[in-house]
């Protein structure tokens, strides 16, 4: 998917949205209009990939409301921030659109938003941005006197009571990644424990539990037919993650040699259905840990 999205350009996958019923929606969010030919070949790609479900594609063309964009951007700053922003004012913020990107000036001390822009939140906020809305945020800081009478010294102090954000790892430290099946893996592993619910690929490593195979049934055209997946806990030392791997017929052969105690990094979908959360199997690669 990550492949196709990026071959066409100017479309994104907003989120995947899974069912009991075996039923999935791909969201879809797009910018001026849908890329000629992606509908075509995201058929094709449902078809080799999610065969087993029955898919629904529904595509949407963002609106930004203005209001509500400063307001996100107020609550976001304030809700973090506050003890560095003593005296922020509505007017201390604002929103322009050149037919192109969004531009939104804050006017706040230089120090305080030198410190903002380096947060892991500030960070996210603006990825969320860009993933929700389809659209490019530029942000102007613009120096403004202290609100506590221009004392640097109480600037630096509220600073260090905030206490600057500890810079966490994520990466999972693996060592030669080879390809086996599916989706090939082309960044570096997370721990587990850093999952979280995503419509985008994520790429985790571990030891193979538990692998058991299963089947379900499906109807195809008047008949039933009955198809395989498996389902497998990957342990990467510290934590846990609960995965299961649709195969389609190339794949079925090459998954069903793999055993307990396999070391592998994989690569897919972290997903909730039914209040239940497991990682959606992509595609498979060996590696040492």
């Amino acid at each position: 998917m990550d492949k196709l999205l990026e071959w066409f350009g100017g479309i994104r996958l907003r989120e995947a949205v899974y069912d009991d019923d075996r039923g999935v929606t791909l969201r879809f969010i797009y910018g001026e209009e849908i890329p000629s030919g992606f509908e075509d070949e995201l058929n094709k790609w449902v078809e080799d990939n999610l065969s087993e479900f029955d898919v629904k594609i529904e595509f949407e063309q963002p609106y930004i409301d203005e209001d509500v964009l400063l307001l996100k951007f107020k609550k976001m700053l304030i809700g973090n921030f506050a003890v560095l922003l003593s005296g922020f004012l509505d007017d201390d913020i604002s929103i322009a659109y050149n037919g192109a990107e969004y531009t939104v000036t804050l006017h706040i001390p230089q120090d305080v938003g030198e410190y903002i822009r380096q947060t892991t939140i500030y960070q996210e906020f603006l990825k969320e941005l860009r993933d929700n809305y389809f659209a490019e945020f530029i942000i102007d800081f613009i120096d403004k006197p202290l609100a506590v009478g221009g004392n640097i010294e109480e600037l630096e102090k509220a600073m260090a009571d905030f206490m600057p954000e500890r810079r966490v790892d994520k990466s999972m430290h693996v060592r030669g990644i080879e390809y086996y099946l599916g989706r090939p893996i082309k960044e570096r592993p997370i721990k587990i424990e850093h999952l979280r619910v995503s419509p985008h690929d994520q790429v985790i490593a571990g030891k193979i539990m538990y692998l058991t195979k299963k089947s379900y049934k499906k109807q195809v055209e008047d008949e039933e037919v009955e198809k395989s997946f498996w389902t497998f806990v990957l342990d990467d030392g510290r934590n846990r993650a609960q995965c299961v791997f649709f195969p389609n017929q190339k794949s079925e052969p090459l998954f069903e040699k793999l055993v307990d105690g396999t070391a592998i990094a994989v690569v897919g979908v972290y997903q909730e259905r039914g209040g239940r959360e497991s990682f959606r199997v992509g595609g498979v690669s060996f590696c040492e840990i």
